[in-house]
């Protein structure tokens, strides 16, 4: 069976945050942090993310969130022809 993978929003990209740094109590009150960069960073700051709530689509303005919906409007049809057409390959 594969993993699931992500589906991205189409025209969509967010920087990796410069190396942020984490740290948290564990079950036993001591204090865990790490710190990092590249795209485990990003990962780790998008599931933080939704931990709180937010998705990527509250770090933008409103004009970059207006231009966004406006985006994955104009390719939503061929996005969803594309996924049907991979689902049909694997037999779905």
């Amino acid at each position: 069976m594969r993993a699931a993978r992500p589906r991205p929003v189409p025209g969509t990209s967010w920087p990796a945050p410069p190396g942020p740094s984490y740290a948290a109590p564990t079950r036993t009150e001591t204090r865990w942090s790490w710190s990092g960069q590249g795209f485990f960073v990003r990962c780790l700051q998008h599931e933080t993310d939704h931990l709180n709530g937010t998705l990527y689509i509250d770090h933008l303005t409103p004009e970059q969130h207006d231009r966004r919906l406006a985006e994955t409007a104009e390719s939503g049809e061929a996005v969803r022809a594309g996924r049907l057409a991979r689902a049909r390959l694997l037999g779905g």
